[in-house]
């Protein structure tokens, strides 16, 4: 995983990053790129390893995009929460999805 901002500013238990981007990788040899969060303002708790905030996200991987507001990530727990103006966009095939 990679963290990178435009502007770092470290506080006592938080670390406030402007224009965030957070790359996850897979892991494995390929190292290929598993998904990617964005958003212009976020805070990070080094020692949960979770970063979260209240303006807009973007999170990408190969099939879906979702974005919203008011957001953490953890990354322990591999979960991104997103609590308000939620859309998701599927781009691969979902059959039977209303059975």
């Amino acid at each position: 995983m990679t963290l990178r901002g435009a502007e770092v500013r470290p506080a006592s238990e938080k670390i406030t990053i402007r224009e965030l981007m957070v790359t996850i990788f897979t892991g494995d040899a390929a190292a290929k790129v598993d998904s990617v969060l964005m958003t212009p303002l976020a805070e990070f708790q080094p020692g949960k390893n979770i970063v979260s905030g209240n303006q807009s996200v973007r999170f990408l991987q190969d099939d879906v995009e979702v974005t919203g507001a008011r957001w953490t990530f953890d990354h322990g727990a591999k979960k991104v929460s997103i609590g308000e103006n939620v859309r998701v966009t599927f781009r691969a095939k979902l059959n039977d999805i209303l059975r």
